[in-house]
């Protein structure tokens, strides 16, 4: 099933970058390693003054098409009931108590009115010196 296969292609390509470590470097990910899933990721940054604030750094083309308009640059809204917003908000913020991997699934109504069901990883990266600095979320969707 794709969206197993995504979520586990991510996370394992994220155990292999962190060997050791509580989460691995934001700046150590290569995307090239994970190519043909990248547009189905998003990565926001955590905010370093308001940690449970998040910024859209990446938004692939496969989200932004589920959402319906492209989020890079926007912080996360966690009023918007639309995907991604309060939806995984509140996983975003555990992990920022709570640095760990989370899976997560669902189904929401996108900002087009259709049903959108889905399947998340959300990794935690950042530097042992900055602490959590970035969550990365890969998505698999289904539309009815």
């Amino acid at each position: 099933m794709q969206e197993q296969r995504l979520t586990y292609r991510l996370q394992s390509y994220w155990d292999m970058l962190r060997k050791d470590k509580q989460f691995p470097d934001p700046h150590k990910f290569d995307i090239s390693a994970v190519e043909d899933i990248w547009p189905s990721c998003f990565r926001v940054s955590v905010g370093k003054q308001h940690p449970t604030t998040f910024t859209y750094e990446y938004v692939g083309e496969e989200v932004s098409a589920a959402y319906g308009k492209d989020l890079t640059g926007m912080t996360v809204d966690p009023r918007v009931s639309f995907f991604p917003g309060s939806v995984l908000h509140r996983r975003l913020e555990n992990i920022v108590h709570t640095p760990k991997p989370m899976q997560d699934n669902g189904h929401l109504i996108n900002y087009d009115g259709k049903i959108v069901r889905y399947r998340a990883c959300l990794l935690p990266m950042g530097t042992e010196k900055d602490g959590l600095t970035h969550i990365l979320c890969g998505v698999s969707f289904r539309y009815f």
